[in-house]
């Protein structure tokens, strides 16, 4: 019993995890008409980290960095939307002229 218990949390996030193909993102793979999901970009991020980390000073931790990438995006299938633009964001942020404060 003791062990379902301890194994339990962990099936629950491998299933939070696979929800992530499901969240689309506004970039579009190379080469191709469809629109990336997260699962896929988190994925690359982290190769990318890899492939990259020869070029990197020796402080930065690897391990750390990939673990990052891989999980920087669960609250993405939280929020249940596409990932917001950089403007869009900033127009959030920053008050416009003329447009009173909400």
């Amino acid at each position: 019993m003791f062990r379902e218990e301890a194994i339990k949390p962990i099936i629950d996030f491998i299933r939070e995890l696979d929800k992530l193909k499901g969240v689309e993102r506004k970039t579009r793979p190379l080469g191709l008409p469809r629109f990336e999901n997260s699962a896929e970009h988190s994925w690359q991020l982290a190769v990318q980290a890899m492939a990259l980390s020869r070029f990197v000073d020796g402080r930065v931790k690897l391990e750390r960095v990939v673990g990052m990438l891989l999980l920087h995006d669960i609250g993405e299938r939280r929020r249940d939307r596409k990932m917001a633009s950089p403007r869009r964001r900033l127009q959030r942020r920053l008050p416009i002229r003329g447009r009173e404060a909400e």
